[in-house]
């Protein structure tokens, strides 16, 4: 009974060694020491019990809007608003909220309708007037006025791209990740590989068509003094291996700079850059690196700048955060 324990022993640490073994290796190959990190490191998937669940009355309708939210233990500290994403809701589990925990920021992860499959959904003025209630309900509780900061990711982008159009509060820096700016073009690139995308965004636009709905037909004034920095990030891979092309950040980038009314015409992404980027293979001439990826077009204006990354449909949650932290220590 024991040879037996020992042999079973033996072929269960060979396998396991094996197979991290295989992963390392694959790793030294591909540089993809950080996924390799990933699958080791016990990350949280569930939210810390110290975040906890609050309930905001809609200034719009009178309806109780459900948030996430972490009130830090002195007055007077930074707040971070984070956005779900396009199917998701409030309750979904958020990395970002283990950041404002570690650091002491006041934290709210806002419901603003739930998923955007539905009319009240997808930046209607119920959406905007939600997220400005989470902002205000935060204020109110001690949170820093002169140090707030929006994040989004992928549909938690698309809402943000329309909060910092719309919102009546000033916002310190907008951090946008492949970002969906023209609902009529995603419904046309969703329609066959992405069919529940699409199926969502007739669902939200039935009733006032695709252009309202959408941040980059939404009116823009030159804010330059009202808004803070937005900051837009896309990866190269997206649209290819993800849900939502490149361009979406790109147009959007250019509708905010050409808005400005100092309007640089070097600010903005030309048509030759565009055509670049379609043609970009991975070895080419790039620029310096966020985190560890490279970049291949960055541009910078006023009011926004763009990053195009050798990255997918993806946050570089590690970069946003260590960026947050070197500005409120600057």
């Amino acid at each position: 009974m024991n040879i037996r324990r020992f042999k079973t022993s033996r072929i269960i640490l060979f396998c396991g060694g094996f197979g991290l073994g295989l992963l390392l290796f694959i790793s030294a190959k591909l540089d993809l020491k950080s996924v390799i990190i990933t699958l080791i490191k016990d990350q949280p998937t569930e939210w810390n019990k110290k975040i906890i669940e609050v309930e905001i009355l809609s200034s719009i309708d009178g309806e109780i809007q459900k948030a996430k939210a972490f009130h830090a233990r002195e007055v007077n500290r930074p707040l971070i608003i984070s956005l779900h994403t396009w199917s998701s809701n409030y309750n979904k589990y958020d990395p970002i909220s283990e950041f404002a925990l570690n650091n002491d920021y006041n934290y709210i992860h806002p419901d603003f309708r739930g998923a955007n499959n539905k009319g009240e959904s997808c930046c209607s003025d119920k959406v905007i007037s939600d997220i400005d209630d989470a902002i205000r309900y935060m204020l109110k509780r001690g949170s820093s006025r002169e140090q707030t900061y929006m994040i989004g990711l992928s549909g938690g982008a698309y809402t943000l791209f329309c909060s910092y159009l719309r919102s009546d509060y000033t916002i310190s820096s907008y951090y946008a990740w492949n970002g969906i700016s023209d609902l009529r073009s995603w419904a046309a690139q969703s329609k066959i590989k992405y069919r529940n995308y699409y199926d969502d965004i007739v669902s939200c636009t039935s009733n006032d068509g695709y252009l309202k709905r959408s941040p980059l037909y939404m009116e823009f004034k030159d804010v330059s003094n009202e808004r803070g920095k937005l900051h837009i990030f896309a990866g190269i891979s997206d649209g290819k291996t993800g849900s939502v092309p490149y361009t979406h950040s790109i147009d959007f980038y250019n509708k905010i700079v050409r808005s400005n009314s100092s309007y640089n015409p070097e600010h903005a992404v030309s048509e030759v850059e565009i055509q670049r980027l379609h043609n970009f293979k991975s070895g080419e001439k790039k620029y310096r690196n966020i985190g560890k990826r490279a970049i291949v077009l960055e541009k910078k204006s006023p009011l926004v700048e763009l990053i195009i990354f050798e990255g997918g449909h993806e946050m570089l949650t590690d970069f946003t955060v260590k960026t947050i932290l070197k500005d409120n220590n600057d």
